[in-house]
């Protein structure tokens, strides 16, 4: 998956005016977990609980290399 696709995509979901603003990012942090085979991926809402984090993003990897590969992506975001 080039990182062009990843980009657009990334994009289309951001802007899309449906979802507000930190809830967009969590999808699209969710939606580059799923394209790279993230498993069990989960969506928590912790903004009444805290005042760190709005969303937790969560998935699981089936290897180093794997969960490497969908946190540099997310990093790019």
């Amino acid at each position: 998956m080039s990182r062009e696709y990843v980009k657009k995509e990334v994009e289309a979901i951001y802007k899309d005016k449906s979802l507000e603003a930190p809830l967009n990012l969590a999808m699209a942090a969710a939606w580059i977990m799923g394209n790279f085979k993230g498993t069990n991926l989960k969506i928590h809402d912790v903004s009444k609980m805290t005042a760190m984090a709005d969303f937790f993003v969560i998935c699981s990897a089936e290897n180093p290399t794997q969960s490497a590969a969908i946190a540099d992506s997310i990093a790019h975001m």
